[in-house]
């Protein structure tokens, strides 16, 4: 039995606190710490553009053909699509029951698909584009914008922010760098008329001859002797000045007419831009980077910000880079609210073992709780589960259901002591006792939460942390209170009637208090039916309550950040979007509740939330904005009056104003939760 055998070679006993106190702490330094649970990605979407066409040629020539591959695909769930001017997006969710290990083939096929339906589009299409990356909220936000004051050309910060993210991708566990409202550069060729006049030249003969000097594929072939290899003539289009040397016509004289004698060639931003960005009211470009799941946040935002310090003192005087948001400081918040918690539920329980079983029962539990807490942790971190909210939450649950093989079997420990039994008898016969007793009621507990542990898909990844980190503390409790709650319990314990005299070395008398509980257990062992009643009220009145409460799965808003989602009517375009966007923005910058407001215009913005989706792309009537408020205990009711307030002052657009798990729908939809 290894109790006694432990009690016999303390030496053990002393090895195992220190190995546990050891491991535990070098896994609570490398395990992962982030904010929330990281989900499993069965999201993905596919973007295609075809300039021109309307909605209805979209859907026909782009849209159509797309959705008719995927659904060929058997572990697709659910396909959903908008055909928009000039832009196709489906947004695809694969079956929660798809095995982690096959998402890659998934993806794959899907990949195959798009490359059969992209074979069926007509001229002018571009190749879809696939991006799987778009559930996954980001860990740092930054704004890049000119400086107060100044006015800095969007293609300067556009290639500042190109360097920013270089760097940023090169930062250790960094998994994604992108960039919102980035300007699209091409390069023009303006035809004087004058001067193509007066050679007798044409604007088909100039595309023509530009078309002919942009080699894009193999002009012949030589094979022999063994050898088979593609012929390419060298002189595509890569820079301005080969530009400006291409022959537009040869004269019978021999001399030629270069495109620089007749135009000028410029690079420029594309007009109508795809995307437009706004920081604090100036245009900007914004740069989301998400972590590698498994990372520390704090150790890896400490790096991050290490960075961006040294990028400010390098870049121009005239750029402003701003961190606008930064999900280090909320997790670390939370972990830090999560512990203190965690220290006052053992706090409690320390006082009330030292009421009722006197102070050398509240050292045993003392010392039995942080070790089972340690030895969780090093079970945790091999298991690749990271300390974030639910886990987190997950041990304080774990907390009232630990303690109770400890006292139990501390209580049965003391209890043969004071009746005369030698340390080991009281070990040997405790054990044996409170053996089945004890694993019962873990197995118990265990089936009732394993349902959340193996659950499948997103729900599973976010609630499951908190079963399984139940589950790991109590199997630890369990076995700590079988081997060595026993031993130290029998080591500390008082062996003699006179040493527990007092309360605080044997426990408070439990006086009138006491007597009351002992008639109750005597009147329900008389009237067991009635009993069981009364022992089923509170559940049962609990089941049938239930359906008052709210269903939701996420969260309510509790941080300080909401975000405004903008949609004008079909047809218009992002110029008129930046109009409107100019004018809420001033509205929400003049709320004393706000600090920070930031825009993406045409695309979804980087989310700050796990439950924001990026399912916008290329649609120049579509805006959001990144809101960050002032107190996080105000941002319900700041939501729900700025939707009364922009219904009422801005007709003209449809406006949802959310927050972290709570939806706020305009007057013409129906109000509820999400």
């Amino acid at each position: 039995m290894f109790a006694r055998y432990i009690y016999r070679h303390s030496r053990y006993f002393t090895l195992i606190i220190v190995c546990a106190v050891a491991v535990g702490i070098n896994s609570f330094n490398a395990i992962s710490r982030q904010e929330d649970p990281t989900l499993t990605n069965f999201v993905g979407n596919i973007t295609t553009f075809y300039p021109g066409a309307t909605p209805d040629r979209v859907e026909a020539l782009i849209t159509r053909p797309l959705e008719d591959e995927l659904r060929t695909i058997s572990e697709i769930e659910e396909v959903r699509s908008t055909s928009s001017s000039g832009v196709s997006f489906i947004a695809i969710r694969l079956s929660w029951v798809v095995p982690d290990n096959n998402l890659d083939r998934v993806w794959s096929e899907i990949r195959d698909a798009m490359a059969e339906a992209a074979l069926q589009f007509p001229s002018g299409a571009s190749a879809p584009s696939f991006d799987n990356d778009r559930a996954t909220s980001f860990t740092t936000i930054l704004a890049l914008s000119p400086a107060d004051g100044l006015d800095v050309p969007l293609s300067i910060l556009h290639r500042l922010a190109q360097d920013f993210a270089d760097r940023a991708r090169n930062l250790p566990n960094t998994k994604l760098v992108e960039m919102f409202g980035e300007p699209v550069e091409e390069i023009r060729v303006e035809v004087d008329e004058a001067a193509l006049v007066s050679r007798g030249l044409s604007l088909q003969q100039v595309a023509a001859a530009l078309q002919a000097a942009d080699v894009k594929m193999a002009s012949g072939r030589a094979t022999g002797g063994g050898t088979d290899m593609l012929i390419e003539v060298s002189g595509d289009l890569d820079s301005l000045e080969r530009i400006r040397q291409v022959i537009i016509n040869t004269s019978p004289n021999g001399s030629a007419t270069h495109l620089a004698e007749i135009g000028q060639v410029y690079r420029a931003n594309v007009t109508p831009p795809h995307t437009m960005a706004l920081a604090e009211g100036r245009p900007a470009i914004l740069i989301g980077s998400i972590m590698e799941p498994g990372g520390q946040v704090d150790v890896w935002s400490d790096r991050y910000h290490e960075m961006v310090e040294a990028f400010r003192r390098q870049a121009p005087a005239g750029v402003k880079l701003a961190v606008t948001y930064d999900q280090s400081t909320y997790a670390r918040a939370r972990l830090t609210q999560v512990a203190g918690n965690l220290a006052i539920g053992v706090l409690l329980v320390l006082l009330v073992l030292l009421l009722t079983l006197g102070w050398r029962a509240a050292v045993v539990v003392a010392v039995i709780l942080p070790l089972s807490g340690l030895i969780s942790i090093t079970v945790m971190e091999r298991f690749g589960i990271a300390l974030q909210q639910m886990s987190v939450s997950g041990l304080i649950v774990a907390l009232g259901l630990l303690v109770d093989g400890s006292i139990v079997m501390t209580d049965e420990i003391r209890k043969r002591l004071l009746q005369g039994h030698s340390p080991m008898d009281a070990i040997g016969g405790s054990v044996d006792r409170l053996r089945i007793p004890l694993i019962s009621s873990a197995v118990t507990t265990i089936l009732a939460f394993m349902p959340m542990a193996v659950a499948p898909g997103p729900p599973g990844d976010f609630i499951g942390s908190i079963a399984s980190a139940v589950i790991i503390m109590l199997v630890t409790s369990t076995v700590l209170a079988l081997v060595l709650t026993p031993v130290l319990a029998a080591w500390l314990l008082p062996r003699k009637s006179e040493d527990a005299a007092h309360w605080y070395s044997g426990g408070a008398n439990s006086g009138r208090l006491g007597e009351w509980l002992v008639k109750a257990v005597d009147w329900s062992l008389r009237h067991p039916v009635a009993g069981v009643c009364l022992a089923l009220a509170l559940p049962v009145s609990g089941f049938l309550s239930f359906g008052t409460l709210t269903a939701q799965f996420f969260p309510g808003t509790d941080r300080d950040q909401l975000y405004v989602q903008v949609k004008l009517s079909d047809g218009r375009s992002i110029y008129d979007t930046r109009t409107l966007v100019g004018q809420i923005d001033d509205k929400l910058r003049k709320e004393p509740l706000i600090r920070r407001v930031d825009w993406t215009m045409g695309e979804s913005p980087p989310a700050f939330y796990y439950n924001m989706y990026r399912t916008k792309e290329g649609i120049p009537t579509w805006a959001e904005a990144l809101v960050m408020t002032v107190d996080e205990n105000q941002t319900d009711d700041l939501i729900r009056r700025l939707q009364s307030e922009m219904n009422r002052e801005f007709p003209e657009a449809r406006i949802i104003v959310r927050g972290r798990g709570i939806l706020i729908r305009s007057s013409s939809d129906s109000a509820g939760s999400g």
